[in-house]
């Protein structure tokens, strides 16, 4: 792959994080500020939507690790 290709990617990538990290932090300001609005499945849904964005974005920081388990975020 040439140069250029390489950076495309690299800047690819850093986009792709930094959306996931804006992402995670909106997910985790709705739940603070009215997750006590929602149904429970709900609250259960957006923990574990909170908890994969954590885990891919951990993974991509520090190498692939254990998957988090399904239930993780509703406990």
């Amino acid at each position: 792959m040439t140069r250029s290709g390489e950076l495309a990617i690299g800047r690819l990538t850093r986009l792709t994080e930094i959306m996931a990290e804006s992402r995670l932090l909106e997910l985790e300001i709705t739940a603070a500020m009215f997750g006590q609005l929602f149904a429970p499945e709900q609250v259960a849904r957006l923990r574990r939507q909170i908890c994969a964005l954590q885990a891919i974005l951990r993974e991509t920081r520090d190498g692939p690790g254990e998957a988090p388990r399904p239930d993780a975020a509703d406990g």
